[in-house]
């Protein structure tokens, strides 16, 4: 099972960062945590790109953790400050 994700999105919103990129699981992967390099995230957001499937984020500090159907990809965006 593997879980992997991409940042490539870097961005200063006003007096927070956003950051976002792509996460693929393969081999029956079903989902796994996602280090925004945030301190705090304020919002979240994560979309499957079948688009029908279910996506559940939970953030605990600057991690995101993403549940989806096995081998989801998909797209992922946070919102917070800290950190780098």
């Amino acid at each position: 099972m593997a879980f992997s994700y991409t940042t490539p999105e870097d961005t200063v919103v006003g007096n927070t960062r956003l950051k976002g990129g792509t996460y693929t699981n393969t081999s029956g992967s079903t989902g796994g945590a996602i280090v925004t390099g945030l301190g705090h995230i304020v919002s979240h957001n994560a979309q499957s790109d079948a688009g029908t499937d279910a996506v559940q984020a939970a953030k605990t500090g600057g991690t995101l953790t993403v549940t989806t159907a096995a081998d989801d990809t998909g797209n992922w965006s946070a919102q917070g400050y800290g950190g780098g």
